[in-house]
């Protein structure tokens, strides 16, 4: 385990530079009996945005308005590409790495993000990491699907959680996902609080995708999971408190199956 200031910490999981413009061109292109929300903030959920006067306080500071931990799934076997997808270069870069150098800006700007958890089998992502300010949680359970990976990267975040009263929750974004703007994780991040619900999704259309945000309160049944589903299986479950921010473009839910 690295303990070092910025290197990433490696855990063993039991149960488990690209620009926006370049990305553009790359593309050119409460929960009874209510619908799926899209993009409509409600305010105050219970108590999960505390009272105004401490809201107004961290918008002022530039933070978000709950403590919010990223959380990238990078652990799959990409058996329909034919080689190891993550590592394979985007733009000059691996695939993995868009994500988490969105994460690692945004989290740099903004204290209310922490700092990226990447949940791996790959020594490749671990060495690349090595001096990044981040956790990497290694995942010798990737075989029992992507469940394995959601609830190795929750206990990282569990044990970084104080405990303090701080409303908070995690957002899951998967690593082959290269073109997510990082002004729409912004805007994501940002609004998610204020929506009004448990769960929150990335959307265009009638697409729903990722990145998927649950507060706490969600944490017990993610820990759940088994198998291949993911958090896909909590939020079917729950369509009433679910809210979808729309995407700014289309091509930004793409994720990348085959050369």
């Amino acid at each position: 385990m690295l303990h070092q200031a910025y290197a990433p910490e490696v855990s063993r999981g039991s149960a488990d530079g690209s620009s926006e413009s370049g990305r553009r061109a790359r593309a050119s292109g409460s929960r009874q009996g209510r619908r799926v929300q899209v993009e409509k903030p409600v305010g105050q959920w219970g108590s999960a945005c505390g009272n105004l006067a401490e809201l107004l306080g961290r918008a002022v500071e530039g933070r978000t308005l709950m403590k919010l931990y990223p959380i990238v799934l990078a652990a799959g076997f990409s058996s329909r590409f034919g080689s190891n997808k993550l590592l394979h270069p985007v733009e000059g870069l691996p695939m993995y790495r868009h994500i988490v150098d969105v994460l690692l800006d945004i989290c740099s700007e903004d204290g209310g993000i922490a700092a990226p958890v990447v949940v791996t089998q790959y020594r490749e992502i671990v060495s690349e990491l090595e001096g990044k300010p981040l956790s990497v949680v290694w995942n010798s359970d990737s075989r029992e699907g992507i469940s394995s990976s959601v609830k190795a990267g929750l206990r990282e975040v569990l044990k970084r959680n104080k405990g303090d009263g701080e409303e908070w929750g995690c957002c899951f974004f998967v690593a082959d996902q290269p073109y997510l703007l990082r002004d729409t994780v912004r805007r994501f991040f940002r609004k998610f609080p204020l929506c009004g619900k448990g769960i929150g999704c990335l959307g265009y259309g009638s697409a729903r995708g990722n990145p998927a945000a649950f507060r706490a309160s969600y944490v017990p049944e993610l820990m759940e999971l088994e198998g291949d589903g993911g958090g896909k299986q909590v939020i079917r479950r729950h369509p009433e408190d679910l809210w979808c921010m729309e995407a700014s473009e289309k091509w930004e839910l793409q994720d990348i199956d085959r050369t």
